[in-house]
């Protein structure tokens, strides 16, 4: 794993005999802010990428080949501060704070490591293991991945560590401290065994804030580097090595030849030495960059170094002449880092802009340049049909794509208005938008024109729901709360009812037969005619003002969530046959009160069964026929608000934060069940 410093784009280069491609889709395309973070599958078939920003909190799995976002790597509280591939391909891991382990085939999040926050997170070589130092904790832990415990405890005594580095062998551990408690002026580093906890090596230096660390092949020696140090350490003989006649007071990104001979630094910014470890002098120093070095790696091969500024001047390098082959600009205005894939045919390169360019790696020419969105992506949404795929660029401008060959087929633009939500229509051929100007407009999406504008009488449309037929859909003003049912085609009013709600979106439905529309009033249930709009009876709630209704497949049961209370209703005859409420169920509960609100609320396939996330992290699944809860499931977050829960068409519970397989509903399987 590398870390980039504040980049926005990724460039690739890689070794292929092929010509210059066009691109393939890419749509959304990357991160709302710089791209921090790069890791490569060890197949080196994707690559993971997240910002360090703290509006950007999601990491993104991409397919190299095609381009596209797999996954997004959702649910982190905080900017995230690292990310790395498991050597087996297995498992991807980030450190947002809280360290959060991944699967890597599915993009779920199999279990947080910890509920501590932690300063470095890694994993060992053979991916058996998780090292992370906890924050303000004088140790280090090694945590199990099978068991999902923690196995060794690495002893601090009394420093907490910001930096760890595994040895090739994964035998021993390099931890960095950049400050040493109550001792002005220093940190400290410690190298341990892996084995038994043992500390094998410890020393001081002079402070700086940053501390790197590279291991031999043989396991014996580790090179250190920081501002103010530059060292080479036996473990054995306790011996330490540093350059004749050499000082500086930057040293970063330390290289090793893979012959074991050399050892490149970058030195003092924007200068490169090699360092002969036979000699041990000084035996190049390279001196073209004008600007910050950004990063440099070992071409494939080894007898090459590429190095690149922040100002994309990328210069190839012979180590042996210490003469420069090749300089040219990575097509950029900026470039923050690089790192290599494992199969050793990619180069990753990030910069300020946005897009993912692939070059011959020898020759550095060309091969794709995918270009990404410049505009703010609102939303993205797929057809009825599933075979399309809608993207809202700048609040006003609608792509519809085929998902299969990327190709846009239609482009839907709003001149003056800004888009606030989308609908289609059940049979994809007309869709809805609502916009902030007050305006409701419907589209032929086959013919890529607008069909008519409607306005708001007073102050803007709320919503609208589209009937299942198609025919008509509903629109209701909050201010002077008018339902009106309008024709499709026309928009002519055809039903028009006042009407009293609590303005919420998400609390508003047609039973899927379209036979009756269900509508929220405070803390009850409107039931009206799913043709007219008219009143046909209430049902009684609670309290609290409903915020989420789902219907049954059946369209005879409703179920809906308000604030802590969960509910389900017979349609029909308006019986009320579930009212419970949520409670606290998580490991900090003791330290809060009251009751967990629901976010919203699923039905399983025969309708009999609802679930629904709550804030505590967890979901509960209620059987609607007995009036009780039967199931709590935990999703690891620790309260922490689950944003969605839902059952799947197998009848298996799923948890975005969890895997599926894990969670079964039919045999009963509880995961994290209390």
């Amino acid at each position: 794993m590398l870390l980039i410093r504040n980049s926005t784009f990724i460039l690739l280069f890689t070794i292929i005999n092929a010509e210059a491609q066009q691109p393939k889709l890419m749509r959304p395309v990357g991160h709302t802010d710089g791209v921090s973070f790069i890791d490569y599958s060890p197949d080196g078939k994707y690559i993971v990428t997240a910002s360090s920003s703290n509006e950007d909190r999601v990491a993104k799995v991409w397919e190299i080949a095609s381009g596209k976002i797999i996954f997004n790597l959702k649910g982190h509280e905080t900017r995230i501060q690292k990310l790395a591939y498991s050597p087996d391909g297995k498992y991807i891991l980030t450190l947002a704070g809280f360290p959060y382990l991944w699967d890597a085939a599915t993009g779920h999040q199999t279990v947080m490591v910890d509920s501590i926050i932690a300063d470095d997170i890694l994993f060992s070589p053979d991916g058996k293991h998780i090292a992370y130092a906890p924050d303000r904790i004088d140790s280090v832990y090694i945590w199990d991945i099978e068991t999902r415990k923690i196995t060794l405890r690495l002893p601090g005594k009394g420093q907490e560590f910001d930096k760890l580095v595994y040895s090739q062998d994964g035998k021993k551990l390099f931890g960095y401290s950049v400050y040493v408690a109550d001792v002005e002026d220093q940190s400290k580093f410690f190298i341990w065994d892996t084995q038994n906890g043992a500390i094998v090596f410890e020393d001081s230096c002079r402070n700086s804030t940053t501390g790197d660390a590279i291991f031999f092949k043989d396991g014996k020696r580790m090179v250190f580097c920081s501002d103010k140090d530059l060292r080479i350490i036996n473990f054995e003989t306790k011996e330490t090595i540093k350059p004749d006649e050499f000082s500086s007071t930057k040293n970063e990104l330390p290289v090793i030849t893979p012959d074991q001979k050399r050892l490149i630094v970058v030195t003092d910014y924007r200068y490169i030495i090699v360092w002969n470890l036979d000699s041990n002098k000084i035996e190049h120093e390279l001196h073209w960059h004008e600007k910050i070095i950004a990063d440099m790696l070992l071409v494939p091969g080894g007898k090459k170094l590429l190095s690149i500024d922040y100002d994309a001047n990328a210069i190839e390098w012979d180590i042996e002449s210490g003469k420069p082959q090749l300089q040219f600009k990575t097509h950029y205005n900026s470039a923050n880092g690089m790192t290599l894939s494992p199969d050793g045919k990619t180069i990753a390169v990030t910069s300020r802009e946005d897009n993912v360019v692939l070059l011959r790696s020898q020759s550095y020419t060309l091969v794709q340049n995918l270009f990404g969105s410049t505009a703010y992506i609102d939303n993205v949404y797929f057809t009825p049909d599933g075979k399309k795929i809608v993207v809202v660029e700048g609040a006003s401008l609608i792509k519809i794509t085929d998902k299969v060959t990327s190709k846009v087929e239609r482009t839907l633009f709003d001149k003056k208005g800004r888009i606030d939500k989308l609908i289609f229509n059940p049979d994809g051929r007309r869709l809805i938008t609502t916009g902030y100007d007050s305006t409701l407009k419907v589209w032929d999406i086959v013919a890529g024109k607008l069909l008519y504008t409607i306005r708001a009488a007073t102050f803007h449309f709320y919503d609208a729901v589209i009937h299942p037929s198609g025919d008509t859909y509903i629109t209701w003003e909050p201010i002077d709360d008018i339902l009106s049912v309008r024709a499709m085609e026309t928009g002519d009013v055809k039903y028009k009812h006042t009407i009293t709600t609590s303005y919420s979106g998400d609390a508003i439905a047609y039973t899927p037969d379209g036979k009756w529309l269900l509508f929220n009033e405070g803390g009850d249930l409107q039931v009206r005619d799913g043709k007219t709009g008219a009143l046909v009876k209430k049902m009684t709630g609670s309290k609290n003002p409903i915020t989420y209704i789902s219907i049954s497949k059946d369209s005879k049961t409703v179920a809906a969530v308000a604030d802590s209370i969960i509910m389900a209703w017979d349609i029909t005859s308006g019986k009320k046959l579930l009212h419970q409420q949520s409670s606290f169920v998580s490991y900090y509960a003791d330290e809060y009160t009251g009751s967990p609100s629901f976010v919203n609320v699923h039905f399983n396939g025969d309708g009999k069964k609802i679930i629904a996330p709550a804030e505590d992290g967890t979901a509960k699944i209620y059987d609607i026929p007995l009036n009780k809860m039967v199931m709590m499931l935990d999703s690891a977050f620790y309260y922490r608000t689950l944003s969605d829960a839902y059952y799947t068409t197998d009848g298996n519970a799923f948890l975005p934060s969890v895997n599926e397989q894990d969670i079964s509903v039919n045999g009963m399987q509880r995961l994290g069940h209390r």
